[in-house]
Order: structure tokens, then sequence, then C-alpha cells
């Protein structure tokens, strides 16, 4: 059997289907090799090959690599699912690891619920819903189970944190400044407000989050607040 053949019993389908099927980025399908042969283009350099038997054996190697890919997929996919499994499982091991010790002296305290998605978005905390978001990218994710491999110590260097847990962190002090602290700021909050070492987009960045920040730093062994602020 030809190789142009193979690629016509393996697409009998429509023109447009077989075409699909068969071309790769910048490339054509043989059923246009004679068109722009006879139009003086040359057709090697758009992926036919110098003969019109040339471009259906590229054709049918093209083929041939979109079925194993095809084959593919789906054990990658399985794979991608187990680590976002994985990575969302963590992340509520170390929320909870950090949430039963700044509340363990609010017995009518109740985490929030977390809402992990591993696509595009804005992280957040919600304080009418109390929902806390967290959009995790894959880079993110892999970080995160990279540091769960190696027995990441929440209370490490903040300075050695990777964005996965600085983004956990940041929106668990906004959980805190709202639900602990009833968004209430003291004096050391108002001074960072008026004079920020970070600026925040958003909502919640007023007087009470910098009051958070500089509440939840101890818990971190951390002195220095602007540094602080500066991290998250």
């Amino acid at each position: 059997m030809t190789a142009k053949d193979v690629v016509i019993t393996e697409c009998p389908a429509a023109h447009a289907e077989f075409h699909e099927a068969v071309t790769e980025k910048g490339m054509q399908c043989p059923a246009t090799w004679a068109i722009y042969s006879r139009a003086g283009e040359n057709a090697e350099q758009l992926g036919l090959g110098p003969t019109e038997e040339d471009a259906w054996e590229n054709s049918a190697n093209r083929l041939a690599k979109r079925s194993v890919a095809k084959l593919a997929e789906p054990a990658a996919r399985a794979a991608e699912a187990e680590k976002n499994d994985t990575m969302r499982d963590y992340l509520k091991e170390v929320y909870a690891l950090i949430w039963n010790t700044w509340y363990a002296g609010s017995p009518n305290a109740i985490p929030a619920t977390l809402d992990i998605r591993f696509e595009n978005g804005t992280d957040g905390y919600d304080p009418d819903t109390h929902i806390l978001h967290l959009f995790i990218s894959d880079a993110n994710r892999d970080e995160g189970l990279c540091d769960r491999d190696c027995g990441f110590d929440p209370l490490s260097n903040p300075a050695t944190w990777k964005s996965w847990y600085i983004v956990l962190v940041h929106e668990m002090i906004h959980e805190y400044q709202y639900r602990a602290l009833n968004d209430i700021a003291n004096q050391a909050g108002q001074d960072l407000f008026d004079n920020p070492p970070k600026l925040w987009d958003g909502l919640g960045h007023g007087p009470g989050f910098y009051t958070a920040i500089a509440d939840r730093a101890a818990y971190f062994n951390i002195a220095d607040i602007v540094k602080f602020c500066q991290i998250l």
C-alpha cells in the first residue's frame, strides 16, 4: 500500500477534514501539491516534498505522529489531574496547619471554604461568602509539589517562599483581617497604610489589612514588618 493509499484510507472524509488531519503548522495537504507546483512555488519549502509522492509520504508520517499523540492524550490528562489533586490536598493540609494555630483560641471559628482552581484567575478572600479563592498555574503547582516532596517548613525564612505559598499566606491574612480582627485597624496598621512599603490593587487592602500583617508576622518569626509586606 502506498503512502497515498494509507492517508486516504485513514482520512476518508471530506477534503476539509482530510486537510485538517494531515496539515501541520506551515504545511499543506498533498492535494495542493500540484497547484503549488504549477504555480511555480517551491513545494519542498512548504513541507510537501519535491514530488507528489514525497508529499503523500510526508503526510502519512504526520498522520502517524498525530495518531500516536492522540493515544497519549488520555494518559497525559490523567497525569495532570493526579498532580492537581495532590496539590489541592497539599494546599488544604498547609492551610489547616496554619489555621488551627491562628484560631486555636476561637472555639466558634470556622475555616474558610477553599476554592482551588488550576487555571488563570485572581486570587482572593471573600469575607461575605467566607471563601478563599486560589488560582494555581502549572509552574506554581509544580513548585508546590516540589516543596511538598522536600518537606517544606511553613515557618521557614519568608525570603525562600515560592509563589504558591506567598499567595496562600496573603489570602489567609485577609481572612484573619475580617474573621479575627473585624477589619479594625490599630496604630501600627494605620502607620503602615499611611507609608505603605507595598501597594496592592483591589478591595481589602486598607489599614485593616496592614494591621493583620503586623499581627501575624510574629507567627512566622518576622521582626521586620516592612520586609514582610514587601514579600507578600
